[in-house]
């Protein structure tokens, strides 16, 4: 891979067996460019492979820590953490989508959306292509569970020891480096 590797993304890699889509982190453009379309929730093309679903998270920061919400029990990936958000619903854009998610999982109101970057990430059961969106808080919003999931304002050297859903663990150098 070319570029430089942050040294939380040497150390899972180390760590895990699975095999991710290295990104070179220098075409970061390119990988904007392939953000989600409102009309590309999901891709059910038959004989053409995995249904590809399209989720979005938010990146909503407090200084240097950003919000992390941990997958509740019974869900994929149960366990793990991610950048809160959820599916992007037929017809929804990924700021839509973010906002819709926000209100139902965390009682919270953002503002000021704006994608950062998309990454297309295969799981055994499912390909998921996850947008993250910068966005802020709304004055006098603050994250409430609503779901039963846990919420943390992690910073980024603690993300080593936090385990992350891969395809959010992917977009991690992308979201720190800004």
């Amino acid at each position: 891979m070319a570029g430089f590797v942050p040294r939380h993304a040497r150390s899972w890699r180390a760590r895990c067996k699975v095999a991710l889509l290295l990104l070179d982190f220098n075409a970061l453009p390119e990988m904007e460019s392939i953000a989600p379309k409102p009309s590309q929730n999901t891709t059910p093309a038959r004989n053409a492979g995995p249904m590809v679903v399209d989720v979005v998270g938010a990146v909503i920061r407090d200084g240097e820590r950003v919000l992390m919400a941990q997958r509740p029990e019974g869900k994929a990936q149960a366990g793990l953490w991610e950048f809160p958000g959820g599916k992007i619903e037929p017809g929804e854009t990924p700021e839509e989508a973010l906002a819709r998610e926000c209100r139902e999982e965390l009682a919270l109101e953002i503002g000021n959306p704006s994608v950062l970057c998309s990454v297309v990430h295969r799981y055994p059961e499912k390909t998921v292509r996850l947008t993250l969106v910068g966005c802020s808080v709304r004055p006098g919003s603050v994250p409430v569970p609503q779901e039963g999931q846990s919420v943390a304002w992690v910073r980024p050297y603690d993300l080593d020891r936090l385990p992350v859903c891969p395809a959010d663990r992917e977009l991690l150098p992308h979201v720190f480096s800004r």
